[in-house]
């Protein structure tokens, strides 16, 4: 059987900002990064 996960973004410093993302190639903070091993995809 497939499995089907959804992973939601990882933070970055724009998010805590309130500043709209897509445009740009924002990198992870430190916590984007820690959950970004919590899954380990």
């Amino acid at each position: 059987m497939t499995r089907i996960g959804i992973i939601r973004h990882g933070s970055t410093p724009w998010n805590k900002e309130g500043r709209a993302q897509g445009s740009s190639d924002i990198s992870l903070d430190q916590a984007g990064i820690a959950d970004a091993y919590k899954v380990k995809l």
